[in-house]
């Protein structure tokens, strides 16, 4: 019996694209590559969604004349970035410059949040995860990163009894054909995500009146790691681009209104303060708009590209500035930018979107 749940939980259970998330996805895909394609990039990116759907490697590296790649996870936290980038150094990787976003909705989040249930044991070794613990003084994320990590059906129960409901009922989930288009998708951009080539719908306006106190703070934990992260980077020489990606414009006005951007400024200008090497790229009000999303904070192929464009533009010019360039830099504006890559000819690939367009097509 033993030897038949290891076989199941190694042979069927472990890589099983059917049962694996596309958070999950990510984070072992991240892993992977951080290892086997960061050497040799002149820049290297990290983060959550909004870089992975947001920052396109072949462009940055078509405008920038070097090789570019996109480590950024869905969802992805502090511990997860710094995670990566230790990974890529120790792996021979010595990018000039990294690229990288920490959102305020995941800074606030613990690495044991419930409303972001991360995929830990799909990145952690046990030495990883056993640092996180400490940082974390959580014995019990610890035991379950190792649990998971050897029983994959303990993360994935839900999944597995999913694939087993529909087996009994006679459906195909199609999970696995989905799996292996986001890995076609990310190879194909260079671990970046292409989205559908559609816009986001209208929100509801904020309300009016004077923005509210706002109760943000970062998580402790992810504090740690971001200045880890950070401070890797200064150990060896690597330029940081904190980059505040655009959002959908109601829900940037929503999220000043409700106080949590003001407070969210004022933790990105001290920690700013601290790291020389550190350059602030503000997106949130570089006109970006409705049509360049597909929901309220990722971009669509047209923003994606304008991101890219606009933020190749910003680390070329602060490369030639050196330490005179100001560090708290805007994104150029989104209508501008689009029209010259479109001019240029530095847009999205056609074969880089053609896949996306027959998806949607079915």
């Amino acid at each position: 019996m033993l030897a038949l749940v290891a076989a199941v939980e190694l042979f069927w259970v472990r890589d099983n694209l059917g049962i694996t998330s596309d958070q999950a996805l990510s984070w072992k895909y991240a892993g992977r590559r951080a290892e086997r394609r960061a050497r040799g990039c002149g820049v290297l990116c990290f983060g959550d969604s909004l870089v992975k759907m947001g920052v396109m490697p072949r462009i940055l590296g078509r405008e920038l004349g070097c090789r570019a790649f996109n480590l950024a996870l869905y969802n992805g936290p502090a511990p997860a970035s710094y995670v990566l980038l230790r990974r890529a150094v120790r792996a021979g990787a010595r990018p000039s410059a990294v690229v990288v976003d920490f959102v305020a909705g995941i800074l606030a989040e613990g690495p044991r949040s419930k409303a972001r249930p991360y995929d830990w044991p799909d990145l952690l070794s046990p030495g990883e995860a056993l640092d996180l613990a400490w940082s974390a003084r959580d014995a019990d994320l610890f035991a379950r990163v190792l649990v998971g990590e050897v029983f994959p059906s303990v993360r994935r129960r839900f999944e597995v009894r999913g694939l087993l409901m529909a087996a009994l009922e006679g459906r195909e989930l199609g999970h696995k054909r989905h799996a292996r288009y986001l890995l076609w998708n990310w190879d194909t951009n260079d671990g970046a995500h292409l989205n559908l080539p559609k816009q986001a719908p209208e929100l509801a306006d904020p309300p009016g009146g004077p923005p509210q106190p706002g109760t943000w703070r970062c998580d402790p934990v992810n504090e740690r790691y971001h200045r880890r992260f950070l401070d890797l980077a200064a150990a060896h020489r690597i330029a940081v681009y904190w980059l505040l990606p655009p959002l959908h414009p109601t829900w940037q006005a929503s999220m000043e209104y409700q106080g949590e951007d003001a407070r969210f400024t004022a933790f990105v200008r001290a920690l700013r303060d601290r790291y020389p090497d550190v350059v602030v790229v503000d997106g949130r009000h570089s006109g970006f708009e409705r049509t360049a999303f597909v929901d309220p904070v990722h971009l669509n192929p047209a923003g994606a590209t304008a991101c890219t464009t606009a933020l190749a533009e910003v680390i070329a010019r602060h490369a030639h500035g050196g330490s005179v360039a100001p560090r708290w830099v805007k994104l150029p504006d989104y209508r501008t930018t689009l029209a010259r890559s479109v001019e240029n000819g530095s847009g999205v690939s056609r074969k880089s979107l053609e896949p996306s367009i027959r998806v949607r097509r079915r």
